[in-house]
C-alpha cells in the first residue's frame, strides 16, 4: 500500500489566500494528484507547515488528516488536522537515529523545538530580535 501526501499546486503559504483561490489550491492539487497515482489521496501536507482555521476546515473537508511542521511525536490528544511530525533533519546522524527508539528521544525533541518556537515567535513580532 502507498499512500500519497498532498501539498498544494504551487506550494504557496495557505494562510494568506483568498476563500476561492484557497479551495482551487487544495482541491486542485488533490485531484491533479489523484489522477496521476491512480489513488486516493487522504493525507495533506500544509505548505511550509502553516496552517490557519480557515485552511484547517477546507482541508478537514477533504482529507482524513495532515502534518504541519511542529516538532513532535504525535499522540492521543494531536489534533489530526495539525499532527506534530519529525524532520529527517533531527535524525541525520546515527547518533541521533539511534535515540528514536529510547526514552530519551521526546526530550530531545524538545530541546530541539525550543530555538523553533523563538525563531517562529520572532518572525511572527512576537517577540522583538533585538
Amino acid at each position: 500500500m502507498s499512500e500519497m501526501r498532498l501539498l498544494t499546486t504551487r506550494r504557496k503559504r495557505l494562510c494568506t489566500p483568498m476563500p476561492p483561490r484557497l479551495r482551487a489550491e487544495v482541491c486542485d492539487a488533490q485531484a491533479i494528484l489523484q489522477e496521476a497515482m491512480g489513488t486516493p489521496v487522504t493525507t495533506f501536507a500544509y505548505p511550509y507547515g502553516r496552517s490557519d482555521a480557515r485552511s484547517r476546515a477546507l482541508v478537514r473537508e477533504h482529507f482524513a488528516c495532515a502534518c504541519s511542521d511542529r516538532l513532535g511525536l504525535v499522540t492521543i490528544r494531536s489534533d489530526p488536522y495539525a499532527l506534530e511530525r519529525v524532520d529527517a533533519y533531527y535524525l541525520r546522524t546515527e547518533r541521533r537515529f539511534g535515540l528514536l527508539p529510547t526514552r530519551l528521544f521526546p526530550w530531545y525533541l524538545r530541546a530541539r523545538s525550543i530555538p523553533r518556537r523563538l525563531r517562529r515567535a520572532v518572525s511572527l513580532g512576537v517577540l522583538s530580535a533585538r
